[in-house]
């Protein structure tokens, strides 16, 4: 009668194991990050995207504790945050840790890495539609106040 109530719980479906492999630091030891890429979720980075983005962002820094961490993982869990709208606790654990994921999230932020991807992301959608790749002028309309 006891063994009725012995119920097994387990934090994974049954062949999720394939499909979603928990994060490790040795997992993002690969020669291509797109190798690392440990789910695909529809706001993942294709390889072309990559490509354009990764120069973008800062180096590592020359002191300090080396990275350890995949930034293709740590971009792709920032646009997994930024487009579902999730608390950055309830990031899966298909992705780097949550705190690491945040504290890259806020330290961009700050130093403007955001906003210099912008203004390139800007410039290259402006180019391949034949425009200038920077603004020449802005329109602004007055709406009245009633």
């Amino acid at each position: 009668m006891e063994d009725i109530w012995k119920v097994s719980i387990s934090t994974q479906r049954p062949g999720s194991e394939k499909r979603f492999p928990r994060y490790s630091a040795q997992s993002n030891k690969h020669s291509s990050p797109l190798e690392a890429m440990s789910s695909d979720y529809a706001d993942n980075l294709t390889h072309d995207q990559w490509e354009l983005l990764f120069p973008l962002l800062p180096d590592p820094k020359a002191t300090g504790r080396p990275r350890t961490v995949d930034l293709y993982e740590v971009v792709n869990a920032i646009l997994y945050v930024l487009t579902t709208g999730c608390a950055w606790s309830l990031l899966p654990k298909d992705f780097p840790p949550y705190s690491t994921v945040y504290d890259y999230f806020r330290q961009w932020k700050n130093d403007q890495t955001w906003k210099r991807v912008h203004d390139h992301l800007v410039e290259w959608v402006r180019v391949a539609e034949d425009r200038d790749p920077t603004p020449s002028a802005g329109a602004l309309r007055e709406c009245p106040v009633r």
